[in-house]
């Protein structure tokens, strides 16, 4: 819907789709029965206009990486935003997503991406003037840049933005980036190993497995108030962890 029709447009999409002469494109006939062809050639339009760009700052310098920011692969972001980020993969050098996004959204832009760096999102909060929603609290803010970190291919979180965030949310971005500069070596979306673990107590999303130096290591992640009784099972050997509140954990086996 936010798309050009203007007729250089519509002259380039009839030419890629073999569209017949004698059939009327107006942007009614593009929302309706070409929805999926006109929205696959916009994107398609897009991954082209980024591989121009990429090449552009590689002839600068092959060194710089050139990202391109959008939604979560879904096919929302393919008709507002015109990215389908398995079109748009071959021509960037990493992908740059919005906040928030379920673990399922987040999982198809990494299957979409086809192995290339991605980096998630977190947004701390707009303003305290017109946001609606209460102030974050800085004590979960750790935590929630783990999770977006592990949760989309360890190799890095976008934050928004910095204008409202103040000593505890600065803070805690401090906690978490030296937590992971303490633990790259095994922080890496390659050495993932959930299969081989099981816990209890904690949602699918609030934890990670990885293998590494025939060890298994488990991220844990406490949002909640209280302690958090929790049962880490890795290959047969369990163990029992009392996770502290909006806390985080390390089990090693």
């Amino acid at each position: 819907p936010t798309f050009c029709t203007c007729e250089r447009c519509l002259d380039a999409f009839r030419e890629r789709d073999d569209v017949p002469d004698d059939a009327e494109l107006t942007p009614d006939a593009l929302l309706g029965e070409y929805r999926d062809r006109w929205v696959d050639f916009r994107c398609g339009q897009n991954a082209e206009a980024a591989g121009v760009l990429q090449e552009v700052v590689h002839s600068v310098d092959p060194d710089l990486e050139f990202s391109v920011y959008s939604g979560y692969q879904s096919e929302r972001t393919r008709e507002h935003y015109g990215v389908d980020w398995a079109l748009m993969q071959p021509n960037i050098d990493i992908a740059i997503a919005g906040y928030g996004g379920s673990e399922e959204a987040v999982r198809a832009t990494l299957e979409a991406m086809g192995g290339k760096p991605f980096m998630g999102g977190e947004m701390w909060y707009l303003s305290h003037r017109d946001d609606s929603r209460p102030t974050p609290h800085p004590d979960t803010w750790c935590n929630r840049l783990l999770r977006k970190f592990v949760q989309s291919g360890c190799t890095g979180v976008l934050i928004w933005h910095l204008a409202p965030m103040e000593g505890g949310s600065f803070h805690a971005t401090s906690e978490a980036t030296a937590f992971i500069a303490e633990n790259e070596e095994w922080l890496r979306e390659d050495l993932r190993a959930d299969a081989k673990v099981e816990v209890e107590g904690l949602p699918v999303s609030d934890w990670a497995a990885f293998e590494s130096g025939g060890q298994i290591r488990v991220l844990l992640l406490n949002f909640g108030e209280e302690a958090a009784p929790v049962t880490v099972t890795i290959e047969g050997g369990a163990q029992e962890v009392e996770l502290e509140p909006r806390a985080y954990e390390v089990v090693t086996r």
